[in-house]
């Protein structure tokens, strides 16, 4: 009975997360992201140093610390991705790219 709610509150979480993040990426990147499911990195749209800007804004702006074994490509590679990661962590959860949360 409360799995409903809560699984409504981590997608309400989630939507948040990327809405910032996409945000962040138009604002400050210049950068329009038609699909949060769109891999950017694969699209050569985030270079390494645009990924690692991108990284400390998630961290700054959601209080997370992403530990080394987090930096991989895959989590950050989408903003979809990206939010679930965030939404992870700051549960005290650790991401893995195809994680179904």
């Amino acid at each position: 009975m409360t799995t409903q709610p809560i699984l409504a509150c981590e997608k309400s979480i989630k939507s948040t997360i990327e809405s910032s993040i996409l945000a962040y990426l138009n604002d400050t990147m210049s950068i329009v992201v038609c699909s949060s499911d769109h891999d950017l990195v694969e699209a050569g749209i985030l270079d390494s140093l645009m990924l690692v800007d991108l990284i400390l804004y998630i961290e700054r702006a959601f209080n997370v610390s992403p530990s080394l074994e987090d930096l991989e490509i895959e989590n950050f590679a989408t903003v979809a991705r990206m939010a679930k990661f965030v939404a992870a962590a700051q549960l005290g959860h650790r991401y893995r790219n195809g994680d179904d949360r």
